[in-house]
């Protein structure tokens, strides 16, 4: 871990955004950071384009004495511009305890994850015996930053601080610079994503008798904020029983919560929930003349039950055509089949097809086999199938079908997960995966699957429960598979919930961000490349290279770095080259980079000023 040079009562160190501090006598990823070969340095140093969020942690080191109180200033970023203080947010770490995981972790206790709002934090040292005496031990406390570049933000260097106050020691000012970029990433982002966003544990979590789509809004629109696609609200519609007997569809209850997803997806689940194809199998009806509840059941793939899904289909179909949402539309109809169900999928498959000519069908599936092909327009495999299937995958993208992946419970390690006791950098390095080996998007199963830890008593606004986390231990196991009696920390949830219906982000969300907006980086030169016009063939190949992926980041599913400096030097020769390319569009009289001149893998831009001269030393 790299160190500022502190009070000389207590030391601050720096620590990448992949790092996990356990709260375990300081470990990070295995290994005491205060133990650990690094540097003292003077500043952080960031680099960000426009509209992106670029985080980083401090960790405050306890040495004789307590250090209490410490609160937190972000001063405004000075540049050409000047970057408000109000992007620099600050969050408190806490905890969730692990045990019997199946992931293969290098460490069972507490993980860092859960990102709260910040207030002043103790952190007092810790005591050990070492040959017989009584020694004072390290302690520490990380606290998390997040810096956010406003979109048109001009490229340049700006300089600001961040100031640590304890109540009882001398404050420490850390200075920051940040390089400004000369691009900017797009608000939305290219990836398509599918992450199921579940109102039945917000109803049940803030024990409500049903979820308002404004309340799913505020989810839906914080999942946005982290360019993801939100999906499956579940059945928000309602089913009416006529006078005459006849089974009516009302998607208007429905809109509110497609319109809340809508903006901030690529694809939009017609049938609202997967496995849509047993919809009709067991369902509530509501009698039109006496308002009664109806509980309905009928065979699946009987006529009735077939008759009824075409007729919904065709009908959500019209709605989504009618506001615009076409584009995006798929349908799920049944999740993970087995090879034993090829017979009725594909006749459930060929149902839809028939009702609705052109609507997608997508398939998450633990197997790629011909006789399903048929049936599947968007084929979602693990991605621990990936490889394997390689030519499989290929005559399918022949035939117009897309080819996304996904993660779940499984695959564990050496693959990349979201799990909440793995180290940082697989979180970040599934999305560089999905770029390299070319799946088309991506799909997890739960931002908000918290059903271990609903509370006993309901979550009063501005009164917080005792028996509510963030007053009571998370239960980091919140879905448990029965399969090998897997137990699998993290697994179906990303988003925290917080007081009175806010959603609270993980370390986990905020690293998947960080590589959709390194999948961008990508893209923007994947795209150059191709439009960039008096490129040398050396400048060209090393282009290339890197909007390959070079092997260095990952060279297969299972093999990739676990150095955290490794990804984010990478990522930084991807911005410098993107800019390089951008200047072979200018003006030969506009020369200059965000660093004032065009940088290359040699350059020094710590030793110039915002207009490129010569810093004075």
């Amino acid at each position: 871990m790299d160190r500022f040079a502190g009070s000389g009562r207590y030391g601050v160190g720096l620590l990448t955004s992949m790092d996990k501090a356990y709260r375990a006598r300081g470990r990070v990823d295995g290994k005491n950071p205060f133990e650990t070969e690094g540097e003292e340095i003077a500043e952080v140093k960031l680099s960000a384009a426009g509209n992106e969020y670029v985080s980083f942690q401090l960790v405050i080191e306890a040495y004789t004495d307590p250090v209490e109180r410490i609160r937190l200033e972000a001063s405004d970023l000075i540049g050409p511009v000047r970057i408000d203080a109000a992007n620099v947010e600050v969050r408190k770490i806490l905890y969730s305890k692990t045990d019997g995981s199946a992931s293969k972790t290098p460490y069972t206790g507490w993980w860092p994850d859960p990102l709260y709002d910040y207030d002043p934090i103790d952190v007092e040292p810790t005591y050990r015996k070492i040959n017989k005496r009584s020694n004072v031990g390290k302690n520490h406390e990380a606290i998390w930053l997040t810096v956010y570049v406003p979109e048109g933000t001009p490229q340049g260097i700006y300089r600001g601080k961040i100031t640590l106050i304890p109540a009882n020691l001398p404050s420490v000012g850390i200075p920051v610079k940040l390089r400004v970029r000369d691009f900017a990433i797009p608000r939305e982002s290219s990836l398509p994503t599918s992450f199921w966003l579940h109102p039945e544990w917000m109803q049940q979590f803030y024990l409500m008798d049903s979820v308002p789509a404004e309340f799913y809004k505020r989810f839906a629109d914080f999942t946005g904020k982290y360019r993801l696609g939100p999906d499956d609200p579940g059945y928000v519609d309602k089913i009416w029983i006529e006078k005459d007997g006849r089974i009516t569809f009302d998607l208007g209850p429905a809109i509110p919560f497609l319109e809340a997803l809508a903006p901030h997806t690529k694809a939009l689940n017609v049938g609202l929930s997967p496995n849509f194809g047993t919809r009709f199998t067991n369902f509530t009806a509501v009698e039109r003349k006496t308002g009664n509840e109806v509980k309905i059941r009928h065979d699946f793939l009987s006529p009735t039950h077939k008759k009824l899904t075409a007729a919904y289909l065709k009908e959500a179909c019209a709605l989504f055509k009618k506001r615009g949402w076409w584009e995006k539309a798929y349908v799920e109809a049944w999740d993970e089949p087995g090879q034993n169900d090829r017979e009725r999928f594909n006749e459930l498959h060929a149902l839809i097809h028939k009702a609705v000519p052109g609507l997608r069908t997508l398939c998450p599936i633990g197997h790629m086999k011909p006789e399903f092909s048929n049936a599947i327009d968007i084929w979602v495999p693990l991605s621990s199938k990936w490889e394997k299937n390689q030519k499989f995958i290929a005559s399918e993208r022949r035939k117009g079908k897309a080819v996304w992946w996904y993660v779940c419970c499984g695959p564990g390690y050496p693959y990349c997960n979201f799990f909440t006791d793995r180290p940082g950098i697989e979180h970040r390095m599934l999305i560089w995966q999905t770029w390299k080996f070319g799946a088309e998007g991506l799909l997890y199963w739960g931002l908000n699957w918290w059903k271990t830890n609903i509370p006993n008593h309901a979550n009063g606004c501005g009164v917080q429960r005792i028996e509510e986390w963030p007053h009571v231990p998370w239960n980091a196991v919140t879905y448990v598979t029965y399969t090998g009696g897997l137990w699998i920390p993290g697994d179906g949830h990303l988003i925290y919930p917080g007081p009175c219906g806010r959603p609270m982000p993980s370390i986990r969300l905020e690293l998947i961000r960080e590589g959709l907006q390194d999948y961008e980086y990508l893209k923007i030169l994947s795209d150059r490349i191709k439009s960039a016009k008096g490129m040398s063939r050396k400048l060209l190949a090393e282009a290339k290279a890197l909007a390959a992926v070079r092997p260095c980041v990952t060279s297969s599913v299972t093999k990739y770095t676990d150095a955290p400096k490794v990804l984010l030097a990478e990522r930084d020769r991807i911005g410098d080259m993107i800019e390089k390319l951008i200047l072979l569009k200018k003006p030969p009289t506009s020369p200059r980079s965000a660093t004032g001149r065009v940088d290359s893998c040699c350059s020094r831009p710590d030793l110039e000023d915002s207009r490129g001269r010569p810093r004075r030393r």
